[in-house]
């Protein structure tokens, strides 16, 4: 993407012959990607997901109780923050549900 110019390129990685169709797989993403890098949604997704993000700070409630989770986490080997695109039918990966269990 060119900013400056206002444009994107692509380019092939080999020779088509003219008049022949130029199809470009956007491959298996949730509609949220979708949206942001190619400005549409599906209309029918099977890798559609819901995006997690959770920190310690987000519940920090004072009296130095994110201190505590953030040193539990680490005795755990977990991080201070979660990630997860969750999906229907699927169960949410371990590291997420370690995260909410502190």
């Amino acid at each position: 993407v060119d900013k400056a110019k206002g444009f994107a390129e692509t380019y092939a990685d080999r020779r088509f012959s003219k008049g022949r169709a130029i199809v470009e797989s956007y491959g298996d993403n949730a509609n949220h990607m979708y949206l942001r890098f190619f400005g549409f949604v599906p209309a029918s997704n099977p890798t559609d997901c819901v995006e997690v993000k959770l920190s310690v700070q987000q519940f920090n409630k004072g009296g130095g109780s994110m201190e505590r989770k953030q040193n539990l986490l680490r005795q755990l080997g977990q991080r201070p923050s979660a990630y997860a695109c969750l999906r229907l039918g699927q169960s949410p990966p371990l590291d997420l549900m370690r995260f909410l269990r502190v």
